[in-house]
């Protein structure tokens, strides 16, 4: 297959799409800690995975009507990956900073290669290998307790969600590819929008909401978190390179906690800096092809 040439015009386009949609998933890990102020995370997931599934099945009701077997089948594993990622997400951001959740999240990237590895009986390579030692150094760096050397509750929760993050990208690629992708998120979402009313209701108290502001940030989660930056991410990556893309988007973290220091007074330490370098560093080195780059720097020298 010949090497797609894209116009740098274009290009520039669907970079700051894809950026613009890494700010607003970043953002989200603020929203999502303003919200559970006054209800509790199965709630909250509640609400944004059930208006999530009507917004979609608003926009595309025929989807409804011709939904398959397979693609309950399919939409049902990869919705319940979902769910267990989302639960244990929210639930850890209880109990750790936007930052530190946003970054040990992000480590799904690292993860993927060894998954497919236990899948393929493949090694993942020497790259890796090193890319997943920087990043247990800059998880060490941020996770554990100077004084007892412990990892804690919430970050040990958000590191499970992107264990099932990692699982989920590895079974959508290996299940999904000749499902609609629409249609799937919408089994899916429905899927979790159950599972997570009934836990609710079960173990959780009635949301509080006496806010407009609970509402909004509500209405950011569902919107801005779901509608716009799906429908941004699949225009702007048919602008820009897969690489810049998966580069772009590692972006996510960084804007997750720079809005945690500036709007909800997180800390900033050099322990924390230092680890979350390392991991932004470890996902760049698992999403960059650096023979590839190589051969096209030589190219363009020559």
């Amino acid at each position: 297959m010949a090497e797609r040439i894209y116009d740098k015009k274009k290009m520039a386009l669907g970079d700051l799409g894809i950026l613009t949609c890494a700010l607003l998933w970043g953002v989200s890990f603020a929203a999502t800690k303003e919200v559970m102020k006054y209800m509790g995370p199965l709630w909250l997931l509640a609400f944004r995975f059930t208006f999530s599934f009507l917004l979609i099945a608003g926009l595309s009701p025929k989807r409804l009507k011709k939904l398959t077997a397979r693609d309950i089948k399919v939409g049902g594993i990869i919705g319940s990956l979902l769910l267990v990622a989302m639960a244990l997400q929210t639930i850890g951001l209880q109990y750790t900073t936007t930052g530190k959740s946003a970054f040990i999240t992000a480590c799904y990237v690292v993860i993927v290669p060894f998954i497919t590895w236990a899948a393929d009986r493949r090694s993942p390579g020497f790259k890796a290998f090193v890319a997943s030692g920087i990043c247990l150094l800059g998880m060490g760096a941020i996770t554990l307790d100077g004084v007892n050397m412990g990892i804690g509750f919430g970050e040990l929760l958000t590191l499970g969600c992107a264990l099932a993050f990692a699982i989920q990208l590895v079974v959508i690629d290996r299940m999904a590819q000749e499902s609609d992708a629409l249609t799937l998120t919408m089994v899916e979402t429905a899927l979790s929008a159950v599972a997570c009313v009934v836990g609710a209701l079960i173990w959780e108290p009635m949301p509080q909401v006496r806010s407009m502001a609970v509402v909004g940030w509500m209405a950011y989660l569902v919107v801005g978190c779901t509608l716009i930056p799906y429908a941004l991410q699949i225009k702007s990556q048919q602008l820009t390179s897969p690489t810049h893309a998966s580069i772009l988007l590692i972006m996510e973290s960084v804007f997750a906690m720079t809005v945690g220091i500036v709007f909800l007074d997180e800390p900033l330490t050099s322990r924390l800096a230092l680890g979350c370098g390392l991991i932004f560093f470890s996902i760049l080195l698992t999403e960059l092809d650096l023979a590839s780059l190589s051969k096209k720097l030589r190219r363009q020298e020559a």
